[in-house]
């Protein structure tokens, strides 16, 4: 027996990595990831968490996280 394929919604994470690479959205799309233990990702996340800890950085909406961002000078 044949195990059917399950179409999978294309996230706003996958079309972002579109432009990292074809690889990584193959990667993300078959739901292989990083290995969560990994110092440098551990780092990366103490850096997300303490940078700018009073401003609002996104939010969650369902299926996806979204970045705010904010122009600088120039107006």
């Amino acid at each position: 027996m044949v195990a059917e394929k399950v179409p999978r919604p294309i996230t706003g994470t996958l079309a972002w990595y579109y432009y990292i690479g074809p690889m990584e959205v193959w990667l993300m799309a078959h739901e292989l990831n990083p290995e969560e233990e990994n110092p440098l990702l551990e780092l990366g996340r103490l850096i997300h968490e303490e940078s700018y800890p009073k401003e609002k950085k996104g939010f969650d909406a369902p299926g996806m996280k979204v970045d705010l961002l904010r122009e600088r000078g120039g107006g």
